[in-house]
């Protein structure tokens, strides 16, 4: 994952805890290739900061609220910034990508590359003991490992899922300590993207 990950102030005292996993950092072509002058950290704060009303709401962090209604439409101001105080957040690829140009398909196409975001991926879930991963993003979900034992499915045409077991033996010798199921839908920012079409599925599985 990029340098930098989100976690909430309240993750570690979860019961079930989430990791929400998107696909990359953006920035303009001079920085595309390299790791964000910005952190999954710095952004989320500054949405959390927005909600509260100390600093001004910028449009691209409505990313974030569309995540939070996935779960749960009904969430107000409050009970949103409650949600990401929760969770965790980070983006798979480990550096700048631009914005539909291509740039992330050709970095993901490396197996060498891919196994070493995987890597670090699970050694985060290890450590931070994640029980469910919401990925939105369907290229870094097509990435992930299928190890001995993982269970890919469907519950519906817009939400797949893959479950590993314990001591599923992850890349180059990382063993899962624990079960996990990671959930994938559209990205957010897509053109039509509606959260209540994903309400119904994940707030009945995802507890936290």
């Amino acid at each position: 994952m990029h340098a930098g990950e989100y976690v909430g102030v309240n993750f570690d005292n979860q019961n079930k805890r989430l990791l929400i996993l998107g696909e990359s950092h953006h920035g303009g072509k001079d920085e595309e290739g390299k790791q964000a002058s910005y952190t999954s950290s710095n952004v989320v704060n500054d949405y959390l900061s927005a909600k509260r009303g100390t600093i001004k709401m910028s449009q691209r962090w409505y990313f974030f609220t569309k995540i939070a209604h996935m779960v749960d439409y009904t969430l107000n101001k409050e009970k949103t910034i409650d949600f990401w105080e929760k969770v965790a957040f980070g983006n798979y690829i480990d550096v700048s990508c631009g914005v539909k140009d291509g740039f992330a398909n050709k970095y993901l196409s490396n197996p060498t590359k891919t196994k070493q975001l995987n890597n670090d991926l699970f050694e985060f879930v290890n450590k931070k003991r994640v029980d469910f991963i919401l990925c939105v993003s369907p290229l870094s979900f097509s990435c992930l490992p299928m190890c001995e034992n993982v269970v890919k499915s469907e519950i519906n045409n817009k939400v797949s899922l893959l479950s590993y077991t314990p001591n599923s033996v992850i890349e180059n010798g990382i063993i899962l300590t624990h079960p996990l199921t990671v959930y994938c839908t559209p990205h957010p920012s897509g053109y039509g993207f509606k959260p209540r079409e994903y309400n119904g599925v994940l707030n009945s599985i995802i507890d936290i």
